[in-house]
């Protein structure tokens, strides 16, 4: 019996820990099969020594060479290894007939062989040790190989690190040599032996082998490989000679289990008569495709899986043979993992021989390559045992109609002429007849996600391939307008490639499969426009207007080059002009007031988002509005001007000449003041004039309103003065005024300073006595002209000893109970006001403590004749306090963090249709640290605007001016901000509004 045939088969999907074993061995250039017999545990421990040496062909010692004696009748003893002279010795030997199996380092080139020139294995020459204890001999002469080397990558070209390949030699020997890629994708094996080899590449995903890529199994078939060793081209090696450009691309591998199973036919195999073994693939991820391999004591043969997910081989058992091991290997495909499957039976013995059959014809004689032809062969023979094979590979669905004729499915085969073969159990096989195979015509159709696409934006190309036969597999390469191809495989015949990288114009992409020794190529075409991308707006300067629009804006976003038009909530500006591609400027439309999406169109499209753009309605000249925030700074450092743009954001309009606001300072650490005034210069380096917004003190933040000129560039700048560290400030917009309002703001100027000194202003001399009137000139001072009906001021009292609070109001005889300033000893306190001018053009003030202060007013505007605002004397309208002085339907102090309704239009002098109202506000006796909101009801919403009228600390009460819009109810809220549990009492007079226009 064949020892060498009844040995392991060494299958090429054998572990890398394996196959990197034999390497380190210095086997891996002659993989054999030989047994290891346990006899050899029977000889002496002392015996024979048989020295010798390795040399190359050049006769230079090799170093490192393995040398392993194989005694007949039992098999391989322990190799030895040969030092740097090439010597080794074999000690401990019996006598008997040896041969010695030389296995070189990788790294000489050498092939590995047997004693005493690197003879095959089919005829290895015999060394005969005789009882001499010492024995020499003669030197083994190892010949030089051939080397083969490639690259392994990915069907996207990416190299495949740390791959499997083998170079396996055609013919009864089962030399295998194998390498491993290196990180870039590089294999080189050596020491292979001359003749015909296929080279087979695949990679398993293994961490702690350094694969990051599970690949198919595949043999170099030229530029596409094939999972088939019968369709692998085979390649010529020489002795010494070189082989390079061998790649292979490998496609990937599913992660999804896959079961074989395996029946023959007939199903008691006889020794010299051909047997079918049919493979069933399946999966709980629908019919496996692929191929499968069988080896039944070595190679014998592989097929595709067809639709149903079954292949056929044919062979026939070796009477030399007498137990048969089938293993059916499947490498995957991209849903599949790799499995395996096993079989094992023990043929019988021949029954006796009858006639062999004949085969005479074959109806069709030509033939798919793809295979599923029905074939009707005539001849004679024929029994119900007959199977039929096509060049060794079984057909399927064999129908026997008569002893003369019968039909068969043919299996798939390369294009050609191949023999057919009909086998029956007492005839054995027939002569052969021919069957040609032509290659399969395929179509390719190609479709695109979208005919017309935006540059940088995906699109989809399908390409599907058919076949009478059924899809083909194999790779399809795509190309745009003749460049690089990409390569991407096919499921189901079906290979897709998406793209972003499209330039502006037409395109032409191109799919083509290149086909096989099955399948013909194919190719199909489609034209797909890329047309610049829809413009993106991202900015509008400015993005508040009048309702009367007509100022230029400009408009920034990309892809703005080739716009065409820019629409204001579906209304077209004029004058358009192109800057560039990423800014256009348009004269903006008139408009109902409101918001308006800002689009451009281009060729490309028109922009689907819009920022923030707002018209609004002026007519009222005084507008009040919900506050929004332009301003927040932690760390505002003293004595440095910050300016900020007004007008075109915040709700206010470009043109618009007076702002309102409302500023708070935060966590201040040390005592001042913060002044707010208009950045004239417009880059900043307007002097600040004397006065102060807000006057703060550690421990408490601190609000107050104020009504600041517009210049003409809409910008505002503020200044923390008199302290000694950081301060935070926060400017909210609650209104502002247009041309013709009446309504005139201005950089502040000083009327009235009643501290002794330099600093001195006015007709009062302080410091001011408690509870006297006090009564200066306006009209004709500080800015405010003779027909002014009204004035602006910051008031702030200082050098206060006591608390108390300081009435501001038009003079007269009477004094009003209503306070603007609200003082504490050691605090200086600064709020805004406005106060109607009777007819002497003059105001009066009171200071109601019982010790003397001293008064600061300073004039930030004024209303004139035919102004849309109307100011009045101070006019209570709420005061939550109990007692005879309540006022209002508030009954007591208004709770922490809960909206009170107050309706004032119509009430304390305020016209029903007002728009607008202008109130001072007192904060009283607060419980807690907080701040009060006061905002427009509008019935769409309960929750209160994130901005602050009035900040309070316990014990101090706290007055500002407040202006706020009405909405159409009259309503306003009042909501305090504090702690739960907390209060605080509120007093609110009404100094001025403005009517419906």
């Amino acid at each position: 019996m064949d020892m060498r045939r009844n040995g392991t088969v060494l299958d090429r999907r054998r572990s890398a820990r394996v196959r990197r074993l034999l390497v380190a061995t210095g086997l891996a250039a002659l993989v054999v099969a030989v047994p290891v017999v346990g006899a050899y545990a029977e000889v002496p421990a002392t015996g024979v020594t048989v020295t010798g040496r390795v040399i190359g062909p050049d006769g230079a010692a090799v170093q490192g060479a393995s040398v392993t004696p194989q005694l007949d009748g039992v098999g391989s003893l322990p190799a030895v290894v040969t030092g740097a002279d090439g010597a080794y010795a074999l000690r401990n030997l019996v006598p008997g007939s040896y041969a010695l199996l030389v296995g070189a380092r990788p790294d000489t080139g050498l092939m590995s062989g047997y004693y005493p020139d690197g003879g095959t294995p089919e005829v290895p020459a015999r060394l005969t040790v005789t009882t001499a204890p010492t024995q020499v001999a003669p030197d083994t002469r190892l010949q030089r190989g051939a080397t083969v080397a490639g690259t392994i990558r990915r069907l996207d070209g990416t190299p495949v690190p740390y791959a499997d390949v083998w170079v396996d030699l055609v013919g009864p020997g089962g030399y295998s040599f194998p390498a491993t890629t290196d990180a870039y994708g590089k294999y080189r094996a050596v020491g292979v032996r001359s003749g015909k080899v296929t080279v087979w590449a695949g990679s398993t995903l293994n961490q702690e082998w350094g694969s990051d890529y599970s690949g198919i199994g595949t043999f170099y078939a030229g530029a596409t490989g094939t999972p088939r060793r019968s369709q692998a081209t085979q390649v010529v090696t020489t002795a010494g000679g070189s082989l390079t450009g061998i790649d292979i691309k490998l496609p990937p591998r599913g992660t999804a289990p896959a079961a074989l199973a395996m029946t023959l036919s007939p199903a008691q195999p006889t020794f010299g008569r051909p047997v079918t073994v049919t493979v069933q693939a399946s999966g709980a991820a629908g019919t496996p495709t692929g191929t499968i391999d069988l080896a039944a004591n070595g190679f014998v043969g592989d097929a595709a899986l067809d639709a149903q997910g079954r292949a056929t081989v044919t062979f026939t058992p070796d009477a030399g043979i007498d137990y048969v091991e089938l293993t059916a290997s499947y490498d995957g495909s991209a849903t599949y993992a790799a499995a395996s499957g096993y079989l094992d039976f023990q043929p019988g013995e021949p029954v006796d021989a009858g006639p062999a059959p004949t085969v005479t014809a074959a109806s069709p004689s030509t033939v798919s390559a793809a295979g599923g032809t029905r074939v009707t062969l005539t001849g004679t023979g024929f029994d119900s045992t007959a199977a039929v094979s096509v060049d060794g590979l079984a057909a399927q669905n064999v129908v026997v109609d008569s002893a003369t004729s019968l039909r068969a499915t043919v299996p798939a085969h390369a294009a050609g002429a191949a023999p057919v073969v009909v086998t029956t159990r007492t005839g054995g096989p027939s002569a052969a007849t021919s069957l040609t195979y032509t290659i399969e015509p395929t179509t390719l159709t190609l479709v695109t996600s979208a005919a017309t696409v935006a540059v940088g934006k995906p699109v989809t190309f399908t390409a599907t391939v058919t076949a009478a036969a059924g899809p083909p597999t194999g790779p399809v390469r795509f190309s745009v307008d003749g460049g690089t191809a990409v390569e991407k495989s096919t499921v189901g015949g079906v290979a897709t490639y998406s793209s972003s990288s499209l330039t502006t114009g037409s395109h032409s992409v191109t799919a083509t499969f290149a086909g096989d020794g099955t399948y013909r190529s194919s190719t199909a075409s489609v034209s797909v426009v890329a047309v610049p991308p829809p413009p993106i707006v991202s900015a509008v300067w400015p993005a508040v207007l009048t309702t009367d629009g007509g100022v230029r804006v400009a408009v920034t976003g990309t892809g703005l080059s080739d716009a065409t038009v820019v629409t204001f909530g579906g209304t077209p500006g004029t004058g358009l002009q192109v800057v560039s591609s990423t800014r256009v400027t348009v004269v903006a439309p008139a408009r109902a007031a409101g918001t308006a999406q800002v689009r451009v169109t281009t060729p490309g499209g028109t922009s689907t988002t819009s920022p923030s753009f707002l018209y609004v309605d002026v007519s009222d000249g005084l507008v009040s509005q919900t506050p929004q925030r332009a301003e927040f700074r932690r760390d505002v450092v003293p004595n440095a001007p910050i300016c900020l743009q007004i007008t075109g954001t915040n709700g206010v309009p470009m043109g618009a000449t007076g702002v309102v606001l409302n500023v708070t300072t935060v966590t201040p650490a040390a005592p001042g003041h913060v002044l707010v005034y208009p950045d004239s210069d417009g880059t900043g380096a307007t002097p600040a004039p004397v006065g102060s917004t807000v006057n703060f003190e550690p421990g408490a933040d601190v609000a107050n309103a104020a009504f600041v000129e517009l210049p003409a560039n809409g910008k505002v700048c503020y200044v923390s003065r008199g302290g000694s560290s950081t301060v935070g400030v926060v400017l909210d917009v609650t209104g502002f005024t247009m041309p013709g309002s009446g309504i005139v703001t201005q950089a502040s100027q000083r009327l009235v300073d009643t501290r002794s000194g330099s600093s001195h202003v006015g007709s009062v001399t302080g410091p001011v006595a408690p509870r006297t009137v006090q009564t200066v000139q306006v009209r004709g001072v500080a800015g405010v002209p003779a027909d002014a009906s009204a004035v602006i001021l910051s008031a702030v009292v200082t050098n206060v000893t006591m608390p108390g609070h300081l009435r501001i109001y038009p003079a007269g005889p009477d004094v009003p109970n209503t306070s603007v300033v609200n003082y504490a000893p050691g605090k200086d306190k600064a709020t805004a006001t406005i106060v109607s001018l009777p007819a002497s053009g003059k105001i009066s003030f009171y200071s109601d403590t019982s010790l003397p202060v001293e008064v600061v007013l300073d004039v930030t505007g004024y209303v004139v004749g035919g102004s849309t605002y109307t100011a009045m004397p101070p006019k209570r309208v709420l005061d939550s306090r109990s007692g005879s002085g309540h006022l209002g339907p508030i009954p007591g102090a208004l709770a922490a963090q809960t909206a009170y309704q107050v309706r004032l239009a119509g009430s304390g002098g305020i016209p029903a249709d007002a728009t607008s109202v202008v109130l001072n506000v007192v904060a009283i006796g607060p419980s807690a640290v907080g701040h009060l909101r006061i905002y427009p009801s509008t019935g769409a919403s309960t929750i209160p605007p994130d901005v602050s009228s009035i900040n309070y600390v316990p014990g101090r009460d706290i007055p500002n001016l407040v202006v706020v819009a009405l909405p159409e109810s009259g309503i306003v809220n009042l909501y305090s901000s504090m702690a739960p549990g907390g209060s605080v009492h509120l007093a609110v007079d009404v100094v001025g509004y403005v009517p419906a226009g």
